[in-house]
């Protein structure tokens, strides 16, 4: 975009080298003939998050008492000047400590941003700049040390870095404290920081133009039209307009330049008012006039440092003392309202006489620079940094007294003028209803430690709809909301932003990770495969009142998603008078030299499940001297007696090796009941007949399972994984047509196909199953529940695959006592199997009367 920024002090020239950072277009007026040249130029410095948190935004360090004389003072002023009154009032009433509590976190947010981005700056852009660590809240009076006493223990309850000191322990960290002065108490801030504010935005400036801001200085704005784009109208104030003698001193309103741009963003401090005016617009600002003295230290070799070494604030006098490099700097005044034509020699007497308090004939005050300056304020204290009721006007405008503590914060929000008729009916309801909605055009900046934001951050970037990769500004937002993860929970409303709803797949680079996503209306079966179950979070629905007897689920469906309910309604009952015979016999062939525990798992899974009889098949010839003592091992020759292998349901391939190839062509031409996996399933991609001899069991109503993992669906399909990946849904039905049978596509959200009916999405699982030996797990139980139900129509398979897959994924999820922990580590295969049938069996079945 290209965006013109108003005013060119620390505020203006902060958001200029954000905008710039984030890759706009920026120019930056301003009338006068450098930077920071008004209420920057020599401001107290001070950046002191835990002070305005504290002691309130309103007024920096004011007791009630301080606080009730003081406005009195000012309306009795006002009343000289009836304009004033409105603010006045409206400054009053915002001090009710209800209203002033809940301004806190707001100042403390934008003020901890601040200091966190001048940090980042130093470090990243290496700023030279003056500045020194810590503040030391000094305390006259035994009232105001109480009163002190209870705010320094709210702090620290609350987490801040405020330590309370005697007077000490205040010399210990300020040896050139007069220790005569009278000291009852201190505070002692240690993360709060004094810099030099002028340099500071200097600086930036210098950054900020090599990164392509443009700097016009000596150029006054007459005008804004209206757009887009919006019209900039420039007046040249250089030296050359100053009016002759010979010509009106009234400065001439003609243009002399034109500068169009997308967005403005005003900075303009005590300039806003009559600008605003001019665009329709306004905002009840007022002058905070305040008055600061800069003098040099006597450093020498031979002496001490006489201090201080950071920064101090007189309490009772609402005082600050700074250390600058080799420079003091006392700040204060803070005057409401009126003009400041010159400094007031009664202040002015007034900071001179509070140093020498502290540090008797420390400073050189004979050349000290005696500076004054004003910065607009709002009746409750806070700025206002966001969108004008003007499409394409941004205000960055009232920080009053705390004008260098939110200097730096220069993300702005956006508005909603440009959203359609529906969503800004949708927002009006919202806002109706008591939601406070922040829009944004720019991404907000990436967090820091410690960093104050929201609690929630909502992705609705983009609907169900988009197909395409995110662009350049759709990225930046993305690594935004992922980045503010760490701090706060997003939640996305009906699909991540990035992330493909109807298969899973990114669409660009990154998504949004989020900790939880609102599916409304329907469940896309994106939300659930592949990417999707990492970059959805937790899954929430809401039918907006359609229930399903409104909708009938297959109607338009593209899926259906396996429930808790499945597996208990597939697993076979067991009669009191059973015997094993009536659970079918399982053969597990696997287990080829080096891999016989992947037919032990198999095996072991297929008992577990509820077979009657387990009888392996270890292609090395080597019994497992770790396995079940119930499993029976067998040869290849009893397999392959007549009428054993066309009564068995079978499961080969685990750990199986090359050898499996020479064993398959039999069970695929016999096996009644076919779970093929692993090497079996690389042996049927290398033989296209073999392929073809499976396709044709359907043909002689014997029926086949595969549970290919990615890699071997791609071999299968002869494509490659990411196309496999890519359309999870459509390549797992593919392949069941290609192959005539049930395919268990495993993977995030296993896929469970089968010609002529929906296929299946698990909704169980997660990646403590990525572990060596979980899908020989699965292959053994699916092998198991098989054979206790022999006689299962084909159109059925699919249903009892997906049982078994979804109580594979549940036997994976934490119990509520493990959730914070469990997660982060596997589950062995080895434990798999009998975790399954804890899931199946559940809490509170055993047998009673």
């Amino acid at each position: 975009m290209r965006i013109a920024v108003i005013g060119a002090g620390i505020v203006g020239v902060a958001s200029a080298h954000a905008l710039a950072r984030a890759g706009h277009e920026v120019t930056v007026i301003e009338r006068r003939g450098s930077v920071a040249t008004e209420g920057s130029f020599a401001n107290a410095g001070l950046l002191s998050p835990t002070l305005v948190s504290g002691w309130g935004a309103d007024v920096l360090l004011e007791t009630r008492r301080g606080r009730a004389g003081q406005t009195l003072t000012a309306v009795a002023r006002s009343l000289r000047h009836p304009s004033l009154t409105g603010w006045w009032w409206r400054a009053w009433l915002s001090q009710r400590p209800a209203l002033e509590l809940a301004r806190r976190p707001h100042v403390k947010a934008l003020a901890q941003q601040t200091l966190n981005e001048l940090q980042n700056l130093s470090l990243e852009l290496d700023l030279g700049h003056e500045q020194s660590q810590g503040c030391l809240l000094l305390l006259r009076h035994k009232r105001d040390a109480a009163a002190a006493r209870q705010v320094c223990d709210r702090l620290t309850e609350t987490g801040e870095a405020a330590r309370w000191l005697n007077p000490e322990e205040a010399l210990e960290i300020e040896p050139g404290l007069n220790p005569k002065a009278g000291l009852q108490a201190a505070v002692h801030l240690p993360q709060d920081v004094v810099a030099n504010s002028r340099q500071v935005t200097q600086l930036l400036k210098a950054d900020a133009q090599r990164m392509g801001a443009v700097f016009r200085f000596e150029q006054a704005v007459i005008d804004i039209q209206s757009g887009p784009p919006l019209t900039v109208l420039l007046r040249d104030e250089g030296p050359q307009q100053q009016p002759s003698p010979h010509r009106s001193s009234a400065p001439s309103q003609t243009a002399t330049d034109a500068l169009r741009v997308d967005a403005v963003v005003l900075c303009t401090g005590l300039a806003s008012p009559k600008l605003m005016q001019s665009l329709g617009l306004s905002l009840p600002l007022l002058p905070v006039h305040g008055h600061t003295i800069t003098a040099p230290l006597p450093l020498f070799e031979a002496m001490p440092d006489p201090g201080p070494r950071a920064s101090l604030v007189d309490w009772a006098q609402q005082v600050s003392i700074s250390r600058l490099g080799d420079r003091i700097r006392v700040g204060g005044g803070q005057r409401r309202g009126g003009h400041l034509k010159k400094a007031q020699s009664s202040e002015l007497s007034r900071l001179y006489k509070v140093l020498d308090h502290w540090f008797e004939g420390v400073a050189r005050t004979s050349k000290a620079q005696e500076w004054h300056g004003a910065r607009p304020c709002l009746p409750d204290g806070l700025p206002v940094i966001g969108p004008s009721a003007k499409p394409g006007i941004w205000l960055h405008l009232g920080h009053g007294n705390l004008g260098w503590t939110l200097g730096l914060v220069a993300y702005l929000w956006g508005h909603a003028s440009a959203l359609p008729a529906d969503a800004q009916q949708a927002l009006a309801h919202a806002r109706q209803a008591g939601v406070e909605v922040l829009e944004a055009t720019l991404p907000p900046p990436m967090p820091r430690s410690h960093t104050a934001g929201p609690d929630v951050m909502l992705d609705a970037l983009l609907g169900l709809g988009h197909a395409r990769a995110p662009d350049t500004t759709l990225l930046a937002w993305i690594g935004a909301l992922n980045a503010w993860r760490a701090h706060a929970k997003v939640l996305a409303i009906d699909v991540p932003t990035g992330l493909c709803s109807d298969h899973g797949s990114l669409l660009g680079a990154d998504a949004v990770l989020a900790h939880a996503t609102l599916s409304l209306l329907t469940v896309n079966p994106g939300l659930l495969t592949h990417q999707g179950r990492h970059h959805v979070g937790q899954l929430w629905y809401d039918g907006l009142g359609l229930t399903a007897g409104n909708t009938p689920p297959a109607q338009g469906a593209s899926a259906r998603l396996t429930t808790p309910a499945l597996a208990p309604a597939m697993q076979p009952q067991r009669p009191h008078p059973s015997h094993k015979g009536r659970f079918g016999d399982v053969w597990v062939l696997g287990g080829a030299t080096g891999m016989e525990g992947a037919a032990t798992l198999a095996a072991g899974a297929a008992l577990q499940a509820g077979a009657g009889r387990v009888l392996v098949v270890p292609l090395s010839g080597q019994r497992d001297p770790s396995a079940r003592a119930e499993l029976m091992w067998r040869h290849l020759e009893d397999l392959l007696k007549p009428q054993v292998l066309e009564q068995a349901t079978v499961v080969c391939g685990c750990g199986g090796g090359s050898p499996v190839a020479t064993m398959l062509p039999a069970l695929v031409q016999r096996a009644p009941r076919l779970v093929l996996d692993a090497d079996a399933l690389n042996a049927l991609a290398a033989d296209q007949s073999l392929a073809q001899a499976l396709a044709a069991r359907a043909g002689r109503k014997q029926h086949t399972i595969l549970t290919p993992h990615p890699l071997e669906a791609a071999r299968l399909a002869r494509c490659d994984t990411a196309q496999i990946q890519a359309r999870r849904l459509e390549s797992a039905q593919s392949l069941a047509s290609q192959t005539h049978a049930c395919v268990v596509l495993k993977g995030s959200g296993t896929v469970v196909a089968q010609a002529g009916s929906l296929p299946w999405i698990n909704s169980s699982g997660n990646a403590r199953l990525s572990t060596p030996g979980s899908g020989d797990v699965l292959a053994g139980w699916l092998g198991g529940l098989w054979s206790q139900a022999p006689d299962t129509p084909a159109m059925e398979l699919s249903e009892l695959a997906a049982a078994a897959v979804w109580l594979h994924g549940q036997a994976a999820e934490p119990s509520p006592a493990q959730q914070q922990t469990s997660t982060h580590l596997p589950l062995p295969a080895s434990q798999l199997a009998e975790a399954m049938a804890k899931v199946l069996v559940g809490p509170g079945s055993a047998a009673g009367f």
